[in-house]
């Protein structure tokens, strides 16, 4: 490892990577563990699958990677506070905000801080990364790692002054841009190679990095920014509180406002509790309007998986539709994209036209 603060790698070591085939920190982990048979690569939704406690329970593991809920989901689940963790060195956050709450309790569990580190696929996949020496969870993202630069910018592309939030940009950039997408490509990627994240962070003189939030997912209210990590981070804090998600709703007075989402630790929680909690730790006009308690929340990772999920099912209705084309006889109207609407494309179904005649 070349991380600041790295210890050296030991012949015993084991890195549990937990992360859905679809994240590009899976890509990035899978040829180690077929490199280092030391490695293994559970399951990465442990509240879904209660063996998985019991699976890393059988290993010493020296390190684990994961996201903010994954964590959440282990300190919530009574076996894993009887595992014996003295062997953990490393705990690595990414592919979402790590929550302050979240952090503290696993400092308490496990002896050791939750490292946060920040990427994305476009960025193949870290462009900063906190030193492994640290002894508390800091709320940044960290230092850019090697052969990369960090700039926060304005929303005409010029560099903010330390302390001042802007958009996290990337250079060079970590790969050519997108596949046959010159247009999308462009929007993200500047002459220079520079990329911009959509991240909204802060810099401190020290250069450590601080996401603020995605930049659109930004609530406007009655002109203020509000930002849904800050508002969830101060929620998580509610020992009441299992998971939450802070989204804008339109309002009619202050254009947006806040609605809260929230699945219950304690079943006794009220809404009231909740909103008298966030008075208490916020600014009035980040308080949220509405609190709705749900069974769930959603998770951004599933999100993204759901998005790749449906192009992936559009490229291969479009290749169907390519090869059905080239049959003998078929007669594809002009114009016609099936690939877009129909669900069984190609397949010489009534909605599909590019049947032979």
């Amino acid at each position: 490892m070349g991380e600041p603060g790295a210890r050296p790698r030991q012949a015993r070591d084991r890195d549990h990577a937990a992360a859905a085939l679809s994240h590009l920190l899976a890509h990035r982990e899978l040829p180690r563990v077929h490199v280092d048979r030391r490695r293994e690569h559970p399951d990465p939704e442990p509240a879904r699958h209660p063996g998985f406690v019991k699976e890393i329970g059988k290993y010493k593991f020296t390190a684990i990677t994961g996201v903010n809920t994954l964590f959440n989901a282990l300190l919530n689940n009574p076996d894993f506070a009887k595992l014996r963790l003295s062997h953990l060195h490393i705990t690595l956050g990414g592919g979402m905000a790590v929550q302050e709450a979240v952090a503290k309790r696993w400092k308490e569990v496990t002896g050791k801080p939750l490292i946060e580190a920040y990427g994305l696929t476009e960025t193949s996949p870290a462009a900063t990364i906190n030193p492994f020496d640290i002894r508390e969870y800091t709320g940044a993202i960290g230092l850019p790692i090697s052969s990369t630069e960090v700039e926060l910018r304005d929303d005409a592309g010029k560099p903010v002054a330390l302390g001042q939030a802007g958009e996290i940009c990337s250079g060079p950039a970590g790969d050519g841009g997108y596949w046959n997408r010159p247009d999308e490509t462009a929007k993200v990627i500047d002459k220079d190679g520079w990329f911009a994240t959509g991240d909204i962070g802060v810099m401190d003189e020290k250069g450590f990095v601080r996401i603020v939030d995605r930049k659109k997912d930004m609530i406007l209210v009655s002109g203020f920014n509000v930002y849904p990590n800050e508002i969830e981070g101060v929620v998580m804090m509610h020992d009441g509180v299992l998971e939450c998600a802070a989204v804008g709703v339109p309002d009619e007075k202050s254009g947006e406002a806040v609605k809260l989402f929230v699945v219950r630790k304690d079943p006794a929680l009220t809404a009231e509790a909740v909103l008298k909690h966030c008075r208490e730790h916020m600014t009035g006009y980040k308080v949220p309007r509405e609190v709705e308690f749900r069974t769930s929340c959603p998770r951004p990772t599933s999100a993204r998986s759901c998005v790749a999920s449906s192009a992936t099912k559009a490229r291969r209705r479009r290749r169907r539709h390519d090869r059905a084309r080239r049959r003998p006889g078929a007669t594809p109207a002009a114009g016609h994209r099936p690939w877009l609407t129909c669900p069984t494309a190609c397949r010489c179904c009534a909605s599909c036209r590019c049947r032979p005649t």
